[in-house]
């Protein structure tokens, strides 16, 4: 480590550090001797703490007449004890008067505000500047001057050529200890740090948009802050720090009377007018107040600060921990702690001075050892793509996203020029390649969006499913909607579609169908456009952007802005919810597990908005709370004092967040993850909330807490805060977190509280809090810290991890979240190059701001282990890290079984990591398909598909084949008959031709004839079947005892439509027979026609031939000619699933109506990604556009088949009809009432309410069966019972139940409709429901002797005994009994599943 480094380190380990010397160029060291006295070097560099000569005041009235000084004037100062001769000294000056253009006639004065300044000028000077004393440049005089100061005679004249005083518009100064001129080139000296360099100021004027290019530190003074022909600029208290912004104050020569006589200028002949006062001898004593906690196995160092007494002094310490120590003549204690520090101790220290007789001073430490924070996982970097120049204001590469189809991501370059979209290539290593295709964005604006003017590029998705890319663009009128461009995968325009104003994050949802935007809408100027989500419907074409205008759905917690007042500054909240809809601004969008609901961050609004895709509203924005910083948990460092020092005050912290992310468990819970940033309002001269504690803490109230901290204390008044949250106490930007939320009801479950402080400084205590653009110690402290802007949540084995960017600091956290309730820290990775340095105002090129995150899962990465990629704004990078975690790998990918097949082997091969064991454990995704044992053998139990899984014996790896079993196919008997006629060679198939003829024996009550079927080019299938055929399976159903009759014309994969036709005699033979069912599998659709239907089809069919066909078509064929409202309601309901058309003709009419007859119909269906199998259902589609749900729906995931039963055939199509309930989530009954909501039988209680635990009327359980039964309640008018009245909701319903014999009166005329049913009385009612309905309860469950049976009423002794062996109800287990519990009251849950069962049971 070079010395200069080492001596940094210990100042920033002892808290004594300027931030601005982080920031600073250190030249090689120097020869002692050779450093001119009254400049800021030692041998080792420089350092702005050594006291030098500094440019003290500057004033110039520029070319502004009525100025208030009559000279510009620059004085500089000597805080040394000695003269010193500025004989080889210069100062050297820049402005822009090389571009002034002098006022005329006919035109105004013009002097650039902004842009490049012109070459420097040079004022050698002379002479000596006193001790503690000034010297004074004078410039030429000011035009026109109301004089409040008179400029003393200056040391030396500056008289530059032209006669221009000093500049207040945009000026650099530069005092150099050589008389060399600086190069033109260098724009910036206090970068550059050239030999000679003293000390520089660069400001701009105080007009809007005022800049200028070369200045010391982060900032500098302008606009508000800036001067002006009546303001100078003053450093305050005579210190340098090397940042201009915060060395500086405005004094104002005009207004304030006092001024001149104060702040005026002193030249030499002033002598030494700033002498301190002589220290005053005080007693010796140990200043410092406390040592700075340690942490175990890391290194330490910190200073015992001393005054009074004689130095030098002397020290010694007791109670160290093993391996440190205090070195005797400095008072720094250093070393490295060992691995197993004591957590307490207590240090004594001695200091001893040098008087005689020597004092002593003694003090008594707490010194407290933290457990080293270690990585529970290991990252590392693979690769960094340059993506362009750097910039302080970020979007360099602001999004990522990862194309698993072609191993490419997508970036977001929206700072350079043009802005591109790059797609960048990863290497089979991992490693992004940088010979990027580079999709111009602006060109595409301009070629494809007339009248559109590109503003800015700010987000990317990808739709893997259609291999799509969407961009979002903001026009560059701020409040003009902005687009959505629409790529292929090689960045060839598509299409676009229309987003809300400035769109500032794009999400697209698996299926394709919805593309939604984030639709920020800040007020920039003086329009406040209103913020929105834009929901572009792929299918429909339609554009929605969805407002927040229903204060009705706002929460009282939201934080809503209220109007500026005079000087642009917000003072408080909004007048009413209201405001809502111009204030709050989406920043970001994550999706619920259906991707039915968007959760879209509004982050100024400390608040979380919710809304339902497919209807286009909000459902519900709710606030996020306070963080409680008074919470040890809580403990951040909010002063910038150059120390890391965690402390509680308080205060409270509003989460904000801006990047969110969902995850859904094992379970099916789902969860909100925030990254709890922070954000502020500040459009200069427009609207501000920026304050700082020191503003606001007059206006507490004096009776809250804050109020009261804050009275003794001006430590923290530099902290920033919101202006508007009103006097009960202080609140501040952003949490320092992120969290984990219930979004249902945005209960938190976790905060990850200081962690990001606490693990910073442990990992980077020289760069703790640092800012994105430069290195700053402890710089971001009082303004949201590290400043967590991203998070992204994903699998990797079966763990789930979140991964959260630190925008400021830079690098990203890594969390074990597989319990979200119980979030671990699993890594810390910073890439960034803290030594890089910048040029000028650019940043350097390195992994820093980070902004976007994407997630590789080890399936998808070319690695085979999980990455992550990070997209660092700032810095101009695109880095790839990789999880070195356990690696799984698998033998076959897929497997083929049929039933009765030995089982097939599995070798799975592990890399394992971190010491695991490399074992794996074997599971199926369905074992009525598919088993595995613990050596990986696969054995075929049920025709179907599922999926075999390795997972690593540390849950960090997995690998995946699916194994996909058939039925093993029973040898045909002769399909001839007894006679041998017919053909009796096998039938051979080709790539259009399935199956072969035959009849297969009854087997399980089903007799199967399987005939071949021939697929054309236009994926037409057909069979036929004869009527021998039929007679042959009709002989072995009548001699087996079988009741069905099955005939198999599979279709190949290829096939849209599949025909079986039969002769009408084939039918009449059926309908005759003793068959209780026809069933056809054609491959596309399995139908089974019940004994009513086939004697309507045999009457429909005297002659010729049957057709009955299955077809797969296409949704936008059966809408094309609807109108739009009955298309679009369509589209919503169906979307992109599956649509079919089933049809019975007879010699060319159709046979449509069974006319009382059912027909079972099987589809084939996969649920997309998060679709709840409980809430599938089938819609029957008219030709008029009407949809009406066929409750009869069951889909069964181990077969993958949809089942329903209708009484006529047409167009049918699944859809998807889940009702959400926020609190059935810990339910035994959540996937019966997810059943029955779908198909409208029961309903929530509330809105997103169901209330299981909530009991049930007897009128309502009546309304419940009515609707299980779909019974046409407009019958039913009137009642027999008095206490119901005719226009109750449930009238009705008990009218029909009465009418059914299903529910009787309590007594005479009597219903008692509101009282709540018990479980007897429940029973009663199924029973009776099932008789009604022609049903007979199945008796396959074995009958249970219930310990209280002899409490059931006689009348339920009957029913209680049928539904039990039913299966629809169980008992209660009460230690070691079972009870019935007659007369204890049915919950809501306990009535959805039974109900459930039942209805599964009848519709099967």
């Amino acid at each position: 480590m070079r010395t200069s480094k080492q001596r940094l380190l210990s100042m920033v380990m002892s808290g004594v550090i300027a931030a601005g010397s982080f920031g600073a160029v250190i030249p090689a060291a120097a020869d002692a001797s050779a450093i001119t006295a009254g400049t800021p070097y030692d041998a080792t560099g420089y350092h702005v703490e050594i006291p030098h000569v500094v440019i003290n005041q500057y004033y110039g009235s520029g070319v502004s007449d009525g100025g208030a000084v009559d000279y510009g004037f620059i004085e500089l100062y000597n805080p040394t004890a000695e003269a010193i001769d500025l004989g080889k000294w210069s100062i050297q000056y820049s402005d822009r008067m090389d571009q002034y253009v002098p006022e005329t006639e006919t035109a105004d004065a013009i002097l650039p505000l902004t842009g490049p300044t012109g070459p420097w000028e040079k004022l050698n000077l002379s002479g000596s500047i006193p001790a503690y004393g000034s010297y004074l440049i004078r410039a030429s005089a000011s035009l026109k001057p109301k004089i409040k100061l008179n400029v003393k005679a200056g040391d030396i004249d500056f008289l530059r050529t032209p006669a221009n005083t000093f500049q207040n518009k945009g000026m650099k100064v530069v005092l150099m200890s050589s008389q060399d001129l600086l190069d033109p080139a260098d724009i910036n000296p206090s970068v550059t740090k050239p030999e000679g360099f003293v000390d520089m100021l660069g400001a701009a004027g105080n007009d809007a948009g005022s800049t200028i290019d070369g200045y010391e530190g982060a900032d500098y003074p302008r606009e508000d802050g800036g001067p002006s022909k009546n303001i100078a600029l003053r450093r305050a208290n005579s210190v340098d720090t090397d940042d201009n912004k915060n060395d500086f104050e405005l004094i104002d020569y005009k207004s304030n009377a006092g001024a001149p006589a104060t702040y005026g200028p002193h030249n030499s002949g002033e002598g030494s007018w700033n002498e301190p006062a002589p220290p005053v001898q005080t007693p010796l004593a140990i200043t410092t107040a406390s040592l700075p906690g340690a942490t175990q196995g890391a290194s330490y160092a910190a200073t015992v600060a001393v005054t009074g007494g004689t130095a030098p002094y002397t020290y010694s310490a007791t109670g160290l921990p093993e391996g440190l120590s205090i070195n005797t003549s400095t008072g720094v204690i250093t070393g490295t702690l060992a691995a197993d520090a004591p957590p307490s101790n207590t240090v004594v220290v001695t200091v001893t001075d040098s008087a005689t007789p020597a004092n002593t001073s003694t003090q008594s430490f707490p010194f407290n050892v933290s457990a080293k924070i270690q990585d529970t996982v290991a990252i590392t970097k693979l690769g960094s793509f340059i993506a362009g120049v750097p910039n302080g204001d970020g979007g360099v590469a602001e999004i990522v996203k990862y194309n698993p189809d072609n191993h490419k991501f997508y970036s977001v370059n929206g700072s350079s020029a043009p802005a591109t979209l790059d797609i960048v290539s990863l290497d089979s290593n991992g490693a992004p390649i940088q010979d990027a295709n580079r999709i111009n964005i602006e060109t595409a604006v301009a070629e494809h969006l007339p009248g559109f003017v590109y503003g800015d590029f700010t987000s990317v998705d990808i739709d893997t499913g259609h291999d799509l890319v969407y961009a979002a663009i903001q026009e560059h009128d701020y409040a003009k909607n902005g687009a959505i461009l629409v790529f292929d995968y090689d960045g060839h325009f598509v299409k676009s579609y229309e987003a809300g104003v400035q769109p500032d994050m794009i999400k697209v949802t698996k299926d394709g169908r919805y593309v939604l935007t984030a639709d920020e809408a800040e007020g920039r100027g003086d329009v406040d456009p209103e913020g929105s989500v834009t929901i572009a419907d792929t299918v429909a074409g339609t554009v929605k952007h969805v407002k927040f205008d229903d204060p009705s759905v706002i929460a009282d917690n939201v934080h809503l802005r209220g109007t500026p007042d005079s000087s642009h500054v917000i003072a408080g909240p909004a007048a009413s919810k209201a405001a809502a809809v111009y204030d709050l601004e989406p920043e970001y969008i994550a999706l619920s597990a259906d991707e039915s609901t968007a959760y879209v961050s509004l982050q100024e609004g400390n608040a979380i908005g919710t809304i339902d895709i497919a209807q286009g509203t909000v459902t519900s924005v709710k606030g996020l709370g306070y963080k409680d910083l008074n919470d040890p948990a809580n403990a951040l460092d909010l002063v910038k004092d150059n120390a890391i020092d965690f402390e509680n005050v308080p205060f409270k912290g509003m989460y904000m967040p801006d990047g969110i992310d969902t995850y859904t468990t094992e379970n099916g819970d789902t969860y909100l993850f925030t990254a709890n940033e922070g954000d502020s309002t500040d459009w200069a001269g427009v609207r501000t909330n920026v304050s700082t504690i020191g503003e606001m803490k007059g206006k507490l109230d004096p009776a809250s807490a804050a109020a009261q901290f804050l009275a003794t204390t001006a430590r923290y008044d530099g902290v920033e805060i919101p202006s508007d949250m009103g006097p009960d106490g202080i609140y501040l930007f952003g949490a320092r977190s992120f969290s984990i939320w219930n979004p249902a009801t945005m209960e938190q479950v976790y905060d990850s509280h200081n962690d990001f402080e606490k693990i910073t400084a442990q990992r980077l205590p020289a760069y703790f809090n640092s800012d994105h653009k430069d290195v700053s110690f402890d710089k971001r402290s009082p303004k949201k810290g590290p400043e967590p802007e991203y998070v992204k949540v994903g699998k990797v084995g079966s763990k789930a991890f979140a991964f959260i960017g630190l925008e400021r600091i830079s690098g990203i956290m890594t969390y074990d979240v597989t319990d979200p309730a119980h979030p671990v820290f699993a890594n810390y990775i910073n890439t960034r190059d803290f030594n890089a340095a910048g040029a000028g105002k650019v940043p350097p090129q390195t992994d820093s701001g980070p902004e976007g995150i994407d997630f590789i899962p080890a399936a998808d990465s070319p690695t085979g282990l999980p990455l992550i990629l990070v997209a660092n704004e700032v810095g101009g990078t695109v880095t790839v890290l990789q999880m070195n975690v356990t690696k799984v790998t698998l033998d076959q990918s897929a497997l083929s079984l049929q039933v009765g097949d030995s089982a097939k082997k599995l070798a799975a091969s592990v890399t394992a990591a971190g010491g695991s064991a490399a074992t794996v454990t074997w599971t199926s995704s369905k074992p009525s398909v598919a088993t595995v044992d613990a050596d990986g053998n696969v054995t075929a139990v049920g025709a179907g598909t599922a999926v075999i899984t390795a997972t690593s014996a540390d849950g960090y790896a997995t690998a995946q084949a699916t194994v996909t079993v058939t039925a093993r196919p029973s040898t045909p008997s002769n399909p001839s008959g007894p006679t041998g006629s017919g053909p009796t060679d096998p039938v051979t198939t080709d790539p259009g031709q399935t199956g072969g003829n035959g009849t297969l024996p009854a087997a399980g009550g089903t007799v199967t004839t399987e005939v071949a079927t021939v697929t054309d080019s236009s994926g037409q299938a057909t069979a036929t079947v004869s009527s021998e055929q039929i007679a042959q399976a009709l002989s072995s159903l009548n001699a087996g005892g079988a009741k069905q009759v099955e005939i198999k014309a599979v279709a190949g994969a290829n096939a849209k439509k599949n025909t079986v036709t039969l002769p009408s005699t084939a039918i009449n033979q059926l309908a005759g027979s003793k068959a209780d069912s026809l069933k056809i599998d054609s491959g596309l659709a399995q139908v089974a026609f019940d004994r009513k239907a086939l004697g309507t089809i045999s009457g429909a069919a005297p002659s010729g031939n049957v057709d009955i066909s299955a077809a797969k078509v296409e949704l936008s064929e059966l809408t094309a000619n609807l109108p739009a409202s009955a298309k679009e309601e369509v589209l919503k309901t169906i979307g992109s699933r599956p649509v079919y058309s089933f049809t019975v003709s007879s010699n060319g009419s159709k046979v449509t109506d069974f006319k009382g007859g059912t027909v079972n119909i099987s589809v084939p269906y996969t649920p997309a990604a998060g679709e709840n199998g409980s809430a599938i259902v089938m819609y029957y589609l008219a030709d008029n556009g009407d949809i009406v749900m066929v409750p009869q729906t069951n889909y069964d995931p181990a077969t993958g088949m949809l089942t329903f039963s209708v009484k006529h055939f047409s167009n049918y199509a699944v859809g998807y009809n889940e009702v959400k309930f926020g609190d059935i989530a810990a339910s035994f009954a959540k996937d019966q009432i997810v059943y029955l909501a779908a198909r409208t039988i029961i309903k929530g209680t509330d809105e997103g309410m169901y209330s299981p635990k909530a009991n049930v009327t007897r009128a309502d359980f009546t309304l419940i069966l009515a609707r299980a039964a779909g019974a046409d309640l407009s019958a039913y008018q009137g009642s027999a019972f008095g206490d119901v009245g005719a226009d109750a909701y449930y009238a009705q319903s008990v009218a029909w139940a009465a009418a059914k014999g299903i529910a009787s009166g309590v007594s005479e005329g009597r219903f008692n409709p509101n009282a709540t049913i018990t479980r007897e009385q429940m029973v009663a009612m199924i029973a009776r429901y099932a008789a009604a309905m022609g049903y007979k309860l199945p008796a396959t469950a074995k009958p249970v002797a219930f310990a209280d049976a002899s409490s059931i009423s006689a009348y339920a002794k009957q029913a209680a005994a049928a539904v039990q062996q039913a299966g629809v109800i169980n008992g209660i287990t009460s230690g070691s009994q079972t009870l019935f519990a007659p007369k204890q009251f049915a919950t809501r849950e306990e009535t959805a599943k039974m109900i459930a069962v039942l209805f599964q049971l009848m519709t099967k």
